[in-house]
């Protein structure tokens, strides 16, 4: 384990040299490297023609888990309107297969429109998180009560594009299981607001950010599971 850990803080201090980033992303790695031989945290589990899905460092619970565009962009409010619909098809079956661990899964993203932005999390690329919570991730954040994020809350929208405000850097988050979505603009950027909203919640809220706690422990506990509940045949299903 403590080797694991070690590597996976490598991977994340990859993103500079000499304080200068890479012209490509982090996630690029994933996208373009061959499935086999990859650390848990860069294994792909599901794909589409257009996204890939794999565990998240910093999985504060299992089963959370990430889909990116394969194509570059800052946030997901730059998808094409056949991307929306593929990634809503993909992201539904995502979203069922997470009923294998406990709570409601939902979908949220840190819209970035700058590149180096704290929104964006040190990544420079879309994209959505998903994951299955236990409580009320709209309750906790109502709770947070932060005057630094200005909201509208969506009832029963189709999609997760509905809770994406029009301008600016944003938080949304969406609910499959009823459709509810919460889109809020940010007055100034904020890295990894949700997770910090999360990591209260489970009183862990010292365990926030990805980069200095990456949870391998959970992320193996999504591969197991998703590699037991979706064999390879579920990754040929997606991608067709």
């Amino acid at each position: 384990m403590r080797r694991i850990l070690l590597s996976a803080f490598h991977h994340l201090r990859r993103g500079k040299v000499r304080g200068r980033r890479y012209s490509v992303h982090r996630f690029q790695a994933i996208l373009s490297s061959p499935r086999g031989g990859r650390d848990p945290w860069n294994r792909v589990l599901a794909e589409s023609p257009s996204f890939v899905a794999f565990p998240s460092l910093g999985s504060l619970v299992p089963g959370w888990m990430l889909i990116v565009p394969r194509r570059p962009m800052l946030s997901l409010r730059e998808l094409y309107s056949e991307e929306w619909d593929e990634l809503n098809n993909f992201s539904r079956q995502i979203a069922s297969a997470l009923e294998v661990f406990p709570g409601a899964p939902y979908l949220f993203e840190h819209g970035n429109t700058v590149l180096g932005g704290p929104v964006g999390c040190g990544v420079d690329q879309a994209h959505l998180h998903l994951v299955p919570l236990a409580f009320d991730l709209f309750d906790a954040i109502a709770v947070s009560a932060d005057s630094n994020l200005e909201w509208t809350d969506h009832a029963e929208v189709a999609n997760f594009a509905s809770a994406i405000p029009d301008v600016g850097e944003y938080v949304a988050v969406w609910r499959p299981r009823d459709g509810r979505g919460l889109g809020g603009k940010m007055r100034e950027p904020r890295s990894q607001w949700i997770r910090r909203v999360i990591a209260e919640k489970l009183g862990r809220g010292h365990l926030w950010d990805y980069k200095a706690h990456p949870e391998v422990q959970n992320l193996l506990e999504t591969v197991k599971a998703m590699d037991t509940a979706f064999p390879q045949k579920f990754l040929s299903l997606l991608s067709n």
